[in-house]
């Protein structure tokens, strides 16, 4: 089968494209994916975005045409914006714009039709070629899943690869909105909502500690290094356009903040490895100096702060228990209630004193009011709990 397309490739293309996107209303709605590579690098490389308006198919080349014309336009628009598992193809947009000191801001009706099967009760996570394949009844072939996209000319087989990848998503849309009841299509709304307001918070490199995994269970001092060694290393990705594990892996990260290594060959055992210890060894090791005659502060606790206490382990399987059979009483997939981390992040929450993302979501009309945390009772906290709840009192 031959998907008819235009190819968007220079400056009068993209304005013509834009003026089109511009004119769109909220009763509309526009299919949107894109191709991009990052393999060494912290910023993705947008190869192809695909845009489908009604029967056309738009294929723009940011090789060639200016973004900066089109991404107002596209991030703007009132028209019902579909992806498919689209987070990362949003953040990138989001992310170029910025680049391009323009005002970022997320698609008003936002819609991953990933996530609005989830809400059907009929899967979880599933890739764009099985949905299709289910609500379509068509097969697509992904042999170009990982082509060169950066090549040029893209060969006609990648041009057709992506076409399909929006021809089918404004179908999919209505197939899915038929399977969901009013309630399970407003509580999507509202999850969209959340999402996109969450993929226009940028990062903050000084919080960038609080998501690795294993900080929990580090002492205050080691939380202090880690803190320090998350942040210079996001900013050295940023300003060198380095991909993070480039420079230290994740999982070298705790075992440095740790065991404080002094040498190239202990940053090895920590778990670096010797590319990333030739070209940034000697800075970190910098870093891991400078850090030790600075006083020890302190500091919000990590994410999985409370994810290690034993005594806790029978409460947490509880609570996922509860949330499971409450989002299956109501035939939403259990997935969406946020699993373990949404248990961790309800500890952590109220240690804090604020509603965690289970109370200020739509999932609270499922669970009702959730249990009262005593604190003072745990009887083995780790030493970053402990600290913390001096610093309260």
């Amino acid at each position: 089968m031959k998907l008819p397309f235009i190819m968007i490739d220079d400056c009068a293309g993209a304005q013509s494209l834009a003026a089109r996107l511009q004119s769109l209303s909220a009763e509309q709605s526009i299919a949107v994916d894109t191709e991009f590579i990052r393999v060494t690098e912290y910023y993705p490389k947008l190869a192809l975005l695909q845009i489908k308006l009604e029967d056309d198919i738009f294929l723009v080349d940011p090789l060639k045409s200016p973004l900066d014309v089109l991404l107002p336009a596209l991030l703007r628009t009132q028209a019902l914006f579909l992806v498919c598992s689209g987070d990362e193809d949003l953040q990138i947009l989001v992310q170029i714009a910025r680049r391009f000191n323009q005002d970022a801001s997320a698609p008003v009706h936002y819609c991953d039709l990933q996530v609005m099967e989830a809400f059907s009760g009929h899967a979880f996570g599933r890739g764009l070629a099985a949905m299709v394949k289910e609500w379509c009844s068509c097969e697509l072939a992904k042999e170009e899943t990982l082509s060169d996209w950066l090549q040029r000319p893209l060969s006609p087989e990648q041009l057709r690869y992506a076409a399909l990848d929006v021809e089918f998503l404004p179908d999919l849309y209505q197939q899915l909105k038929a399977a969901l009841n009013s309630t399970q299509l407003q509580w999507f709304l509202q999850e969209m909502q959340e999402k996109s307001a969450a993929l226009l918070t940028p990062s903050d490199p000084a919080m960038a500690y609080r998501s690795v995994g294993g900080a929990g269970i580090l002492s205050c001092s080691a939380l202090n290094l880690l803190q320090q060694l998350c942040e210079r290393r996001q900013l050295l990705g940023q300003a060198q356009d380095e991909a993070l594990n480039r420079i230290i892996t994740g999982k070298a990260l705790c075992e440095i903040a740790r065991t404080r290594p002094h040498s190239t060959q202990q940053l090895a055992a920590c778990g670096m490895k010797w590319g990333a210890i030739r070209a940034h060894g000697k800075e970190i090791l910098a870093w891991i100096d400078k850090s030790a005659t600075q006083e020890v502060k302190p500091l919000p606790l990590p994410y999985d702060a409370f994810a290690h206490l034993r005594e806790l382990q029978d409460d947490f399987r509880r609570l996922r228990h509860r949330l499971e059979s409450a989002a299956k009483a109501v035939n939403l997939v259990p997935q969406l209630m946020g699993g373990r981390k949404a248990v961790y992040d309800l500890y952590l929450s109220r240690f804090e004193g604020h509603p965690s993302a289970l109370e200020r979501s739509w999932r609270h009309q499922l669970t009702g009011p959730l249990p009262d945390i005593d604190f003072t009772s745990l009887k083995n906290p780790t030493e970053l709990i402990r600290a913390a709840m001096a610093l309260r009192c």
